[in-house]
């Protein structure tokens, strides 16, 4: 398996699965939460909740 692909094995190709003998699904699952999805979810609630307690300290 190549380095960069080592934490993000379902991103291998159909090729690079056979070469690799790593069946993405037989051998190794899909991931439950798309990571890059809930980031922005968090950041964006985060983000809301900074705005709210600045808005409360400058009364």
């Amino acid at each position: 398996m190549p380095p960069h692909l080592l934490h993000e094995p379902w991103k291998l190709g159909l090729i690079d699965q056979q070469l690799y003998e790593c069946e993405i699904v037989k051998d190794y699952p899909f991931p439950i939460i798309d990571i890059e999805e809930t980031r922005k979810k968090a950041s964006t609630a985060i983000w809301g909740i900074r705005k709210k307690k600045k808005l409360k300290s400058s009364n």
